[in-house]
């Protein structure tokens, strides 16, 4: 993001961040004012940020500059975000549903111990096996259906 730009004809030559201190057959350039700066084609460049909506629009790291009578505008360069295809976004998803997935096996781990397998009756035992296999099929369910939103996953029931 500069902040002075050279102007000849109307046409931006180049952009600076700080004023030179010496340019073409003129030294102390940075000591003018704003107005000798001008009449030599020197202008400070104003900054345009355009509103946009963060969730359907981003901001680049581009900018276009134009030249006006005595000064340049800088404007941020905005675009639509095109959200993914749900079959550019799955992987990513499924990545993320075995991430919590594994986080949530690997919580209930004691379950498979066997001083807790034999401290427990049978139906509590089949109910963490039932939910540790729900668990583990998750992803193979999720991955032909059109969710792609960790939020609308239907996660199984813990035992109690």
């Amino acid at each position: 993001m500069s902040n002075y730009a050279h102007v000849e004809n109307g046409s931006i030559q180049k952009l600076y961040d700080v004023i030179p201190t010496a340019w073409r057959n003129v030294s102390g350039l940075d000591k003018l004012s704003d107005e000798d700066l001008v009449s030599l084609g020197w202008y400070k460049i104003v900054k345009n940020r355009p509103g946009y909506d963060s969730v359907t629009h981003r901001v680049e790291y581009s900018y276009r500059y134009d030249a006006t009578t005595n000064t340049v505008i800088e404007t941020s360069t905005v675009v639509d975000v095109v959200p993914p295809s749900i079959e550019e976004a799955r992987p990513a998803f499924l990545r993320f549903l075995r991430e919590i997935r594994n986080q949530k096996l690997a919580e209930t781990d004691f379950t498979q111990l066997a001083d807790v397998v034999a401290r427990n009756t049978s139906e509590t035992n089949q109910a963490w096996s039932d939910y540790r296999q729900e668990l583990r099929d998750l992803p193979l369910r999720y991955s032909t259906e059109d969710v792609i939103n960790i939020e609308r996953v239907e996660w199984p029931s813990k035992p109690e």
